[in-house]
């Protein structure tokens, strides 16, 4: 296909109006979508190709991964895009040509588990919005300071993006219901009840209170001229209280997110019900929260395993020490069942008794292949 800067240009667009209309995706992936396709035409102008097939594509990427070393991540965002502009002028143009020589698994991404904040470091954060709106001085700062303790607040106890916060509008916040109608990727909508009376009373002191920043927009969160707070103006709130409270400096508003749904997942929460709470289109994209949860785990039976292996045991005993764990607990006294044998074949003596139940044993071996940890029908 001949490269003319106009007709692609013109194609672009087409495209563009094309995903508004059949798949009603959000402006912000629409620009996406623009953006990297506009970038890779302006590059084909630049080099002065004559033709756009897959020779000129294949060196675009070249370019991208090796001579402004984009991040794997970038590159596979603009193959997607390109890919599906460029089936996209096959079938309008009925064009008989092959654009990609390669596939998207050049640019496979590290499988990365996302990252979440501790207990202590989501109450630290929530703490520093609270200390702050009490030793503001003026009623500016007073009215600020209660804004930024409900998006901190809602971005852990909703799990919600800063761009579902952003877009947040008056009619979507029913007060005698204490719900929020969140508008999330594609323009899915999606119902949430804010449990928390703490919360609640917070959000309520909100609307009471914005109306003194002479809002000139109906989004429920607007900076201090009025105008809907953006979600880079969401960010930089977050980072405020990163520093007040000294928690993770590398973490960002959508650690919230991922700490929302890790600690519905410790609590016994349905995957189904966390997936339709995030707003999830797969149940798949869910379920890497469950590995976090188990990896969590993981690391708790590990650590009782290695002190119950480090414990000095008399062979001429009947009885193990008992496991000192968590307060001064002993195992036994936090898990109500009966006894048996546990025999670790990590030692030549294999009289090691522990009291566990025969599921936490299948996790134990899971954990310690090596060791081989069986259980028999033997009571102490």
């Amino acid at each position: 296909m001949r490269y003319q800067k106009e007709q692609q240009e013109l194609l672009i667009n087409e495209f563009i109006n094309t995903l508004l209309i059949q798949r009603n995706l959000s402006p912000n992936t629409l620009y996406a979508y623009k953006n990297d396709l506009l970038g890779m035409s302006n590059w084909f102008r630049m080099r002065k190709y004559s033709q756009f097939n897959a020779k000129g594509i294949q060196d675009y990427f070249f370019y991208l991964q090796n001579e402004i070393e984009l991040s794997a991540r970038s590159i596979r965002r603009k193959y997607v895009s390109i890919q599906q502009y460029c089936q996209y002028i096959k079938n309008t143009l009925n064009l008989n040509e092959t654009f990609f020589s390669f596939t998207a698994r050049k640019f496979q991404l590290p499988r990365t588990l996302p990252k979440t904040l501790s207990m202590e470091e989501i109450k630290n954060l929530i703490s520093a919005t609270s200390m702050e709106f009490q030793s503001v001085s003026t009623d500016y700062k007073r009215r600020l300071s209660i804004r930024n303790m409900c998006i901190i607040e809602l971005l852990f106890c909703l799990g919600l993006r800063i761009g579902e916060i952003s877009a947040l509008d008056l009619c979507d916040y029913n007060r005698d219901e204490n719900t929020l109608l969140i508008h999330g990727k594609g323009n899915k909508e999606r119902m949430l009840f804010i449990s928390s009376p703490v919360v609640c009373q917070k959000m309520k002191l909100w609307i009471r209170t914005r109306d003194e920043l002479q809002p000139k927009d109906n989004a429920i969160f607007v900076n201090h001229r009025g105008d809907r707070l953006g979600i880079y103006g969401i960010e930089k709130i977050f980072y405020k209280y990163r520093q007040l409270s000294g928690i993770n400096p590398h973490s960002t508003p959508h650690y919230l997110r991922h700490s929302f749904a890790t600690q519905l997942l410790n609590n016994g929460a349905n995957i189904r019900d966390v997936q339709e709470l995030m707003g999830h289109n797969s149940i798949a994209t869910t379920q890497i929260y469950t590995e976090i949860s188990i990896t969590r785990k993981k690391k708790f039976w590990k650590n009782i395993m290695e002190e119950i292996l480090s414990i000095p045991y008399n062979r001429h005993t009947t009885k193990c020490r008992p496991a000192i764990y968590n307060d001064q607990a002993t195992l036994s006294s936090r898990y109500k069942f009966s006894v048996n044998l546990v025999v670790s074949k990590r030692f030549m003596d294999p009289a090691r008794f522990l009291c566990l139940p025969i599921n936490i044993l299948n996790i134990l071996n899971h954990i310690f292949p090596q060791d081989k940890i069986i259980c028999t029908d033997q009571s102490i």
